[in-house]
């Protein structure tokens, strides 16, 4: 959460009425940025830094269950170092797997 065009861009997205859900793992490191999204409407969901559960993966899906989905899975983080220097690996699927992705992400 450390990268503001990543942030900007999920703020302007829930300011259009978009529904944006984050699921991470928590860090006082992101309170600010947490602060901001949710003050534009996105709904944060975080888990204890000693939780049993560590989330890695980076996962997105626009529009589950529709005819337009997109998933996107990958190992990047929303940081100008992962986005731009870091050799990092995703992949885009518009398959209906983006619909078992947004269901995972809701279980956790």
């Amino acid at each position: 959460m450390s990268n503001s065009d990543i942030t900007d861009a999920l703020t302007a997205a829930a300011r259009r009425g978009v529904n944006v859900e984050i699921c991470m793992t928590n860090s006082s490191s992101w309170s600010s940025a947490f602060a901001g999204l949710a003050g534009a409407g996105v709904h944060i969901r975080v888990y204890a830094p000693d939780a049993a559960l560590y989330i890695h993966a980076k996962v997105i899906v626009r529009d589950p269950g529709s005819g337009d989905q997109e998933a996107f899975a990958g190992s990047q983080n929303f940081s100008t170092e992962s986005l731009r220097y870091n050799r990092e690996l995703g992949i885009v699927s518009r398959t209906d797997g983006g619909g078992q992705l947004a269901a995972m992400i809701q279980r956790d």
